[in-house]
């Protein structure tokens, strides 16, 4: 029991009498110092400030009454976190997110909708120390363990055994089993893999079915070839359709600015600061043309992520706005502030997108460009900004969007820094002497059924051949190798690549292999740049899809487009013939370094070039009153 001081009473009545009269305002207006801690008199402020719409502040007194009264202190928490949540004042939530679940231990909701806020603000150490407090028989808690493992890479195994028994839990969620199948693939479960690949082989199945409507978009194309397929909705554009049906507002597009100003190009994306990301675009926006483009980066990046940004030149740095803390509303009223003319986004259907801020910004022009490598159903958006192999004219009937297309390759990169790297031998990576070098570097989620097949034909076909490839965690790591052994390869034929603290050190160790091989149906983007880059050629099918012709369009770029062939069969046998004959695979690789320095691939300053063309061509039509339609940016002269 609290007792009251006697010299606090006069204090309490006087507030008290105010808050009796109705006057909130006036208790607000009471200095701060004659408050005191008497928790009478918090309370009656809290409540002021409720009666009067400032939850915020009303939460701030909560957590002050919360650390006097400790019989309420788990009342008073979780008001005040309510509150918070109520306001999107995540910084609070994440401060007290942690005192709050302890203190309420039984509170389910509560407790996942702080644990959330907390893993967007970045405080994993918290999350972690605080899943014991989730319910695991609720789907979306436990889809939010396995995902919260998952993206840390940490304790990956960990992760997937929370799957597994939740779907116990819940054995009739359909989510759930489809995230199974999601996640499998980052795991490399082969056995559940291939079960899910013979399920969709029966598309009318209603277990095909149920599997088809609950899949996200990206998880789609792992699996998927086929542009029709892949245009069809999806829970990702399902989501992005209930917040627009859901939005009160109504979208008026802006007028684009007259040919006399300078084009406002806003980029909208959270990878501003990732190193990946940021390694193949942020040499073309240093080289936009400021005299014509006035360039704004629309950015959510989280907090850690934000810590590279340090390290960029001013000039880029002057360009961020930041939103990560505005509502989708308040972002779009920070472009419309900024009077963009095209809004670009950078994500497309990948995690962390923020695609609702394109169905409702005013700005009168839209596009999308290298962050998903296909149409973006849900969102409104006018141009997809591709290239003439990934999105052929077949493409066309498939998109919702109008194809704009650059006229040599999609994929921004850095120039060409020959020679950076710590020149490396073999057996500093552990790779064997004298012997063939089979390499991939993409993703494990990317290594299909199909594609593990292919690669254990080639090399039951090159019996002196070994296979280096990267995996991001030990788990995947061990289920790849148990994988292989069950093809008929051999444990001391797979080398795992160990990982390297400089970019350069990656480049220069990737020309000590023989011949990459790709990935299908979803080929390697920047992983396959970076073998170009590296010198390594690269073998590859031409697909039938966005996602699938990447690497095609990046041998084409350094004329050696004879790599990407039609058939599976095709790819077996050009990489079993490579390998036998070391003169041919000579010559393309002296080829692919005399290309280097002059390929499209390595110029940022000319798609810097194509892409504000590609701009000024939109907003032709947008200022005649034309609606969007399919672009074709002729090339620059060399």
């Amino acid at each position: 029991m609290t007792v009251i001081a006697r010299d606090t009473v006069s204090s309490y009545e006087s507030v008290r009498r105010l808050y009796e009269g109705d006057d909130f305002a006036g208790v607000l207006r009471l200095d701060p110092n004659a408050r005191g801690s008497d928790p009478r008199v918090l309370l009656l402020l809290a409540n002021s400030n409720l009666k009067l719409g400032y939850s915020e502040a009303a939460a701030d007194v909560f957590v002050r009454l919360s650390s006097i009264l400790d019989e309420k202190k788990a009342h008073f928490l979780k008001m005040a976190a309510m509150l918070y949540l109520k306001v999107g004042a995540h910084e609070k939530i994440a401060e007290i997110g942690p005192h709050a679940i302890i203190a309420n231990p039984g509170d389910s909701r509560l407790i996942f909708d702080l644990m959330k806020v907390m893993n967007l603000q970045q405080r994993l150490d918290d999350v972690e120390k605080l899943l014991g407090h989730m319910d695991r028989r609720d789907p979306e808690q436990v889809y939010f363990i396995a995902n919260f493992f998952k993206d840390r890479k940490k304790d990956a195994e960990r992760g997937y055994r929370e799957l597994v028994e939740g779907i116990e839990n819940c054995p009739k969620d359909v989510f759930l089993k489809i995230q199974r199948f999601s996640i499998s693939r980052n795991v490399c479960d082969f056995p559940v893999i291939r079960a899910f690949e013979q399920t969709m082989e029966e598309p009318r199945s209603a277990a095909a079915q149920q599997i088809f409507s609950h899949q996200v978009a990206l998880d789609r194309l792992y699996w998927c070839d086929d542009e029709a397929v892949q245009a069809q909705p999806t829970n990702s554009s399902r989501i992005l359709l209930a917040k627009k049906q859901q939005w009160s507002g109504q979208r008026i597009r802006g007028a684009i600015s007259p040919a006399s100003e300078r084009l406002r190009i806003g980029y909208l994306s959270n990878d501003f600061g990732n190193e990946v990301v940021m390694m193949v675009f942020k040499q073309v926006l240093q080289h936009h043309d400021r005299n014509r483009f006035d360039i704004t980066l629309f950015c959510y990046t989280d907090p850690e992520s934000r810590k590279h940004q340090a390290k960029w030149p001013d000039e880029l740095r002057a360009m961020i706005v930041p939103i990560r803390d505005m509502s989708d509303e308040g972002a779009a009223q920070a472009i419309t502030t900024a009077k963009i003319d095209i809004l670009v986004d950078l994500k497309g259907h990948t995690k962390a997108d923020r695609l609702h801020i394109m169905n409702i910004a005013d700005a009168p022009v839209t596009a999308s460009y290298l962050g998903y490598p296909g149409s973006i159903v849900g969102a409104e958006i006018d141009y997809v900004i591709s290239d003439m192999t990934v999105t052929p004219d077949s493409s066309k009937p498939h998109y919702i969007e109008k194809l704009c297309r650059l006229p040599e390759v999609q994929m921004p990169n850095d120039v060409l820094r020959p020679g950076k790297g710590t020149p490396t031998r073999r057996q500093d990576w552990g790779l064997p002497e004298g012997r063939i070098v089979f390499a991939s570097f993409n993703g494990q989620q990317k290594i299909t059924p199909r594609t593990l097949d292919l690669w254990c034909r080639i090399m039951r076909s090159v019996p002196d051949s070994v296979l280096w490839i990267a995996t991001s965690h030990g788990f995947a790591a061990g289920n790849l190798a148990t994988a292989f052994r069950a093809c008929g390869i051999d444990d001391d034929r797979i080398i795992f690549a160990s990982k390297v603290p400089h970019y350069s050190d990656h480049i220069a160790r990737l020309g000590l292999a023989d011949l990459a091989l790709d990935t299908l149906p979803y080929n390697g983007h920047s992983t396959t740049a970076d073998m170009l880059r590296g010198g390594l050629p690269v073998v590859t099918t031409r697909g039938n899809s966005y996602h699938s012709r990447v690497s095609w369009s990046l041998l084409q770029s350094c004329g050696i487009d004879e790599l990407a062939v039609e058939t599976d069969d095709e790819y077996c046998q050009l990489a079993e013939s490579l390998a036998r004959d070391p003169d041919r695979l000579t010559e393309i690789k002296t080829r692919l370094r005399q290309v280097q320095a002059v390929s499209p691939l390595f110029d940022p300053v000319r798609m810097a070039r194509h892409l504000e063309r590609a701009f000024e061509l939109m907003a032709d039509r947008a200022r005649q009153g034309l609606a969007p339609d399919h672009i074709d940016v002729p090339a620059l002269p060399r």
